[in-house]
């Protein structure tokens, strides 16, 4: 799709396209390295919005939409980094992309905080307000690995706020969630992420209760 001449561009994206509508919906996971791999902010443009275009043939139907659920915890960081693209189509379709994908976590809890958390990922809004609002949240439903990956991008954001307060909320939150979740396999693909940034917290904030809240964090994690 990234080809000099038009032609093959356009019979590479019909190829793949073809493919993507003929595969099971159970097969997701055979096609989701190669779909992170062209969904790389290195890649052309092009690439990235033909990626995001098979992306979304992925989550058609109930079938569909559980399968891509499934792998949150791994697409949707990928897409949320193209949401500050250098290129506005870029921008605009991982907007839309982004904002399919945290409906698709099923987490009623969360659902009436999809849109600022979304405003929030692209930098719309101040996360101070947002890690306010998901800090008064009391989840009802089982928290899974789908609703840890929607709420991530505002943990990290939070985490990194030179506000106390919201350092401190974004603490809180973190192990809250964690304390939640069933099984801790849900939890290990986001370890690699909070773990540095309550560290840090826990270590360099120059309130004692956020660094204590954000040790307690840290070690609920570790």
């Amino acid at each position: 799709v990234e080809d000099r001449r038009a032609p093959v561009r356009s019979a590479a994206a019909s190829a793949t396209e073809d493919i993507l509508s003929g595969l099971d919906h159970f097969a997701f996971e055979t096609v989701l390295q190669s779909l992170l791999a062209a969904l790389d902010p290195k890649r052309g443009p092009a690439m990235k919005l033909q990626a995001l275009k098979l992306l979304a043939m992925c989550w058609r139907g109930p079938e569909g939409e559980a399968a891509v659920a499934q792998k949150l915890p791994t697409l949707l960081p990928a897409i949320v980094a193209l949401l500050s693209d250098a290129i506005a189509e870029v921008r605009s379709a991982a907007t839309d992309t982004t904002d399919v994908l945290l409906r698709l976590c099923g987490n009623r809890d969360l659902e009436p905080h999809l849109d600022q958390i979304l405003s929030c990922a692209r930098g719309d809004k101040d996360v101070t307000k947002c890690v306010r609002d998901l800090c008064e949240v009391v989840f009802v439903q089982q928290v899974d690995g789908a609703a840890l990956a929607v709420v991530m991008p505002i943990l990290t954001k939070g985490l990194r706020s030179r506000n106390l307060r919201t350092q401190r909320q974004a603490a809180v939150i973190a192990e809250n969630m964690c304390r939640l979740v069933p099984s801790a396999v849900d939890v290990m693909p986001f370890v690699p992420q909070l773990l540095p940034l309550l560290r840090r917290v826990s270590e360099e904030a120059s309130d004692p209760d956020v660094r204590a809240v954000a040790g307690r964090a840290h070690a609920a994690l570790s």
